[in-house]
């Protein structure tokens, strides 16, 4: 009596779920950790403060400006319909803001 095994597709997605599952299982709390939106550790933030790192715009600058103001800034500069672009004047050229 011989046995006849077979490996396919199928058995080899349903081995590479299973192990995923385990990793993300014993990994929770870390990887929670990068999902988190209130977390300084999550993967948007740190993906921002690279993009951040590599165009030379540091986290947060001497003004207390963050990366995120520079890109919505820059989204307030070319938006037709915003009738004040006083603060991304500021962020972007400083110019300062009147009270």
């Amino acid at each position: 009596m011989s046995v006849s095994f077979r490996i396919d597709g199928l058995m080899i997605l349903t081995g590479v779920a299973v192990t995923a599952v385990g990793v993300a299982w014993f990994n929770r709390g870390r990887l929670l950790d990068k999902i988190n939106p209130t977390s300084d550790q999550n993967i948007v933030y740190q993906g921002m403060g690279g993009i951040g790192d590599a165009v030379g715009i540091p986290n947060t600058d001497s003004r207390g400006v963050a990366l995120d103001d520079y890109i919505f800034a820059a989204i307030d500069q070319i938006n037709p319909f915003n009738d004040s672009d006083v603060y991304s004047d500021y962020v972007i050229w400083g110019k300062e803001i009147a009270p």
